[in-house]
C-alpha cells in the first residue's frame, strides 16, 4: 500500500514537468524547498503562486532546507510533504493563473473580505486538496490516511481564519 511519502520523487517529477510546460530551462526551479520565516505551522505548509505566467511551488522548512542534490526530500518527512505538494499542485490544476492571489494575500493579513470571496477561497482550497488527491491515486497512492488528516486540519485552518476576518460588501 504507497503512502504519499512513498510516492514523493514521481510526484515531484510531475510538478516539475507540469509547471515548467514549455520552458524546459525553469524546470529545476518549479519545485522547491524554502525556509518558512515566520510563527505558522512549521510541519507543513507550502504555496502555489504564478508570476507573469510562470508558475512554482515552495514547500516550507524551518531550520534548514535539503540541500538541491537531496531534493524531494525522502528521509525527513516525506509524506508530510507529498501531501503539501499535492495539494500545491492541485492549485496549479484547479486554479493555474492563480487568480484568488489578492482574495488570500488579503484574508491572511487579516483584511477584509466579501462574503464571494471567503466562499471562492474555501472553495479553491476544497478543489486544491480533491486534485491533489487525485494525482497521488494515479503515481500509485492507496493509503490515505496521513494526507486526509492534514487536509482536514488545514482545511478546519482556513474556515477557522476566514470566519475571523471581517466582511465587507
Amino acid at each position: 500500500m504507497p503512502t504519499p511519502g512513498e510516492c514523493f520523487k514521481a510526484l515531484w517529477k510531475r510538478a516539475e514537468v507540469e509547471l515548467a510546460g514549455e520552458h524546459e530551462r525553469l524546470r529545476a526551479g518549479a519545485v522547491q524547498y524554502a525556509l518558512r520565516l515566520d510563527d505558522r505551522d512549521l510541519n507543513g505548509g507550502g504555496e502555489y503562486r504564478c508570476f507573469y505566467g510562470l508558475p512554482s511551488i515552495r514547500l516550507f522548512r524551518s531550520g534548514r532546507s535539503p540541500d538541491p542534490q537531496d531534493r524531494p526530500d525522502l528521509i525527513t518527512q516525506p509524506d508530510t510533504d507529498a501531501s503539501v505538494l499535492a495539494h500545491e499542485f492541485g492549485h496549479f490544476l484547479s486554479d493555474p493563473t492563480d487568480k484568488l492571489h489578492d482574495a488570500y494575500a488579503r484574508a491572511c493579513a487579516g483584511q477584509s473580505a466579501t462574503p464571494e470571496e471567503k466562499r471562492a477561497i474555501l472553495a479553491e482550497e476544497e478543489a486544491a486538496w480533491r486534485c491533489g488527491r487525485a494525482v497521488l491515486a494515479d503515481l500509485g497512492c492507496d493509503e490515505w490516511e496521513r494526507f486526509e488528516t492534514m487536509r482536514g486540519k488545514c482545511l478546519a485552518t482556513y474556515c477557522s481564519g476566514l470566519s475571523a476576518v471581517g466582511e465587507t460588501m
